[in-house]
């Protein structure tokens, strides 16, 4: 990432990239032209937003959604540590090495590991071409079976060219937690191959017959893919509960938390007389401060006979801590449009001896640098915010050397570094590098007009 004006940019549009982390220019066109391909049964699901239409269940969608990977360097061992992602730092100790490789049409495709803990299935896999790959493989049109039965899950990946462009390296995601909190009757009735259950040990069936949206790649690359939850027995942890947020979107309730060793899950339901729902994201820390990050979020919804919106939703997060022993969930509201013109720039005089002041464009306080500390060649800066997290990134720059200093680390998921006291109400973020004496200038995105925090309802959940 880099430590410029496109980074504020790119952080308010963290949602989408968290969740797919690829989304094509032409995404909105092939949305309409999966929806069209899938049974006329499928309920609508209004878009709430861009994670949600990526995550309602389409089996062609979730193969644009995800490119492709390659296999021609030594990865087999390390295909983990090919992506600046620290959501699949604790991977490896739960995957299952596969190395299935088939090949067509000049294209060779291998299955080398998969993860499964009962909310996601993690395939890492590669691609390699006897020429160089024009279009980020995408898999339009994969047919998705479980023991044999045909479904769909929505899910997201992530992936990345090597140098020679022959080769694409990557993992795809499939949200199957979905199963644990939609009733198996709206399944049934609404799910692609109807409620499909799915056990602790199965086959993934995962049939590929085209690579690519535009400029195809015409094939075959069947797989058939052990898949277990061995590995994570006895480590999964579900407990319900009955959290009411109904005062700050309709009709909308917390009834269950999963934790695993790969995931953190908060799932709910929501009903609504209007088919105008106001989702909700959250911000989420530990008992020791320690943020945990957001991975992806769905939702499955249809019509009650009593002429309800019922819709079920999921919210992913990262794996919690060996030693976290509760979450605090901050709810708020996300309503940025990209035709919204509400990102203004937030600049000010930094204060290296007390506090800075951050007021948004109307005047009013959007946040307060409470400190600067250097101590052991690290720099922290402390600030509180009714807007918590969402005021990250922070710039700092030097007014004489022209140097930035961001406040939250340069991969794309800096917001892990941060802490959060609950005694004094501070967040606290380190710098990338260390700021001294001189004259620096604070900047930061005003996003007061699309953020909606709302900190008195935040909940705490014991998850041991």
């Amino acid at each position: 990432m880099q430590v410029n004006d496109d980074l504020f940019d790119d952080e308010i549009r963290k949602k989408i990239k968290n969740e797919i982390k690829y989304i094509p220019d032409d995404i909105n066109e092939k949305i309409d032209d999966a929806v069209r391909k899938i049974e006329k049964r499928r309920f609508n699901v209004k878009k709430v937003s861009s994670i949600c239409v990526v995550c309602v269940t389409t089996t062609l969608l979730l193969g644009m959604a995800m490119p492709t990977y390659a296999s021609n360097i030594p990865v087999i061992g390390s295909i983990f540590k090919m992506f600046n992602y620290k959501i699949y730092e604790n991977y490896d100790k739960y995957a299952s090495d596969l190395n299935i490789t088939k090949e067509s049409n000049g294209v060779r495709m291998t299955i080398n590991k998969v993860v499964y803990d009962g909310i996601q299935i993690s395939l890492f896999y590669t691609v390699e071409s006897e020429s160089e790959i024009n279009e980020d493989p995408r898999f339009p049109g994969a047919e998705l079976k479980i023991n044999g039965k045909k479904t769909t899950f929505g899910g997201g990946g992530t992936g990345k060219y090597l140098n020679d462009k022959k080769t694409f390296v990557g993992s795809m995601e499939y949200d199957v937690g979905k199963k644990n909190y939609v009733p198996k009757d709206v399944q049934e009735k609404t799910f692609l191959g109807g409620n499909v259950e799915i056990p602790n040990e199965f086959v993934l069936s995962l049939n590929i017959d085209e690579i690519g949206v535009e400029n195809t790649i015409k094939g075959e690359w069947n797989f058939n893919i052990p898949v277990s939850s061995e590995k994570v027995n006895g480590k999964v942890n579900e407990q319900k509960c009955d959290i009411d947020l109904s005062k700050i979107s309709d009709g909308y309730h917390i009834n269950k938390i999963i934790t695993t060793p790969l995931n953190t899950s908060i799932q709910g339901i929501k009903i609504d007389k209007e088919d105008e729902s106001e989702y909700l994201d959250f911000a989420v820390f530990d008992d020791k401060g320690r943020y945990i990050q957001f991975k992806s979020a769905g939702a499955t919804g249809n019509k009650d006979e009593e002429g309800n919106f019922v819709t079920y939703f999921g919210n992913n997060f990262k794996e919690i801590y060996d030693d976290t022993e509760s979450l605090t969930f901050i709810p708020y509201k996300n309503s940025f449009k990209e035709s919204d013109d509400t990102k203004k720039e937030i600049i000010t005089k930094l204060n290296l001896k007390g506090e800075t002041k951050l007021y948004s464009n109307d005047g009013e306080e959007y946040a307060a640098i409470t400190r600067i500390e250097t101590e052991n060649g690290t720099t922290k800066i402390y600030y509180k915010s009714k807007y918590g997290i969402n005021i990250i990134p922070i710039e700092i720059t030097n007014n004489t050397t022209g140097e930035k200093i961001l406040s939250i680390d340069k991969t794309n998921d800096g917001r892990k570094q941060i802490t959060y006291m609950a005694s004094s109400g501070e967040y606290e973020i380190p710098c990338d590098k260390v700021i001294t004496e001189g004259d620096y200038l604070v900047k930061t995105i005003d996003q007061s007009k699309s953020i909606e925090v709302f900190n008195e309802d935040k909940f705490t959940i014991k998850v041991k």
